[in-house]
C-alpha cells in the first residue's frame, strides 16, 4: 500500500524545522576563499620579484596557513630596512608599480584619478588589498622583512573569519538560499532522499 508523505520547500518549514535542516548541512570550508588568497599571493610575488629581487619561497597551503606564506627571499639589507628608508624603498618597489599612470593621454576610464595606487592590482579580487595592506601600515619601526613575514597571517585571518562566518547561522542561512534549491524536507526540516 503506497505511504503518502508531505514535502516541503525550505522556506515553507516552520522556524524549528528550518534550524533543524541548518544544523544538518555540511561545514563548509570556504576552499574558493583560500584559492583567490593564494592566486592573489601569486601575482603579488611574480609582480614583485620582477622589480626588486624579491621572491616568495612557498606558497603552498598546509593545516597552518600564516606560516607556510612566510618564506620570502630577500637580501638581508632591504631586509632590515625601517623608517623613512622602508617607505621609500615600498614606494620604490611595490606601490610604483601598481599606480595609475600620470600619462593623461592613458585614460582608458571614466573617472581617472593619476597616481592613485590603482585597487586590487593583481588578480582584480579584494585579498590583493590584504596583501598592500602590510605595506600600507604607517608603523615606522616595522621592517622590510616584518611587512612581508606579516602577509601570510593576515590571508590567514582573512581564510579563518570566512571559514567562521559560512559556518555561523547566518552564513548558514546565506547559503541555505542556493545549497536548498532544488531540495525538499518532510515536516521536522530532514531532506527526503
Amino acid at each position: 500500500m503506497p505511504t503518502t508523505l508531505t514535502a516541503y520547500t525550505f522556506d515553507e518549514l516552520t522556524p524549528e524545522a528550518q534550524a533543524c535542516a541548518l544544523d544538518a548541512m555540511p561545514f563548509k570550508d570556504c576552499e574558493y576563499t583560500a584559492e583567490e588568497c593564494v592566486d592573489s599571493l601569486r601575482a603579488f610575488a611574480e609582480k614583485v620579484s620582477r622589480s626588486c629581487g624579491v621572491s616568495l619561497k612557498d606558497w603552498s597551503i598546509g593545516s597552518d596557513v600564516g606560516r607556510s606564506f612566510t618564506k620570502w627571499n630577500m637580501e638581508d639589507a632591504t631586509r632590515e630596512l625601517t623608517g623613512a628608508r622602508s617607505f621609500a624603498w615600498i614606494e620604490n618597489n611595490i606601490f610604483a608599480l601598481v599606480r595609475q599612470s600620470w600619462n593623461i593621454k592613458d585614460k582608458g576610464r571614466k573617472y581617472y584619478r593619476p597616481g592613485v595606487v590603482k585597487a586590487c592590482p593583481y588578480t582584480g579580487v579584494c585579498f590583493d588589498e590584504d596583501i598592500l595592506d602590510a605595506f600600507r601600515d604607517k608603523d615606522a619601526s616595522l621592517t622590510i622583512g616584518e611587512r612581508f613575514a606579516s602577509i601570510g597571517g593576515r590571508l590567514s585571518r582573512v581564510i579563518e573569519a570566512d571559514i567562521e562566518y559560512c559556518n555561523s547561522d547566518e552564513g548558514r542561512r546565506e547559503r541555505a538560499d542556493c545549497e536548498f534549491e532544488d531540495v525538499l524536507f518532510d515536516e521536522n526540516g530532514r531532506k527526503i532522499h
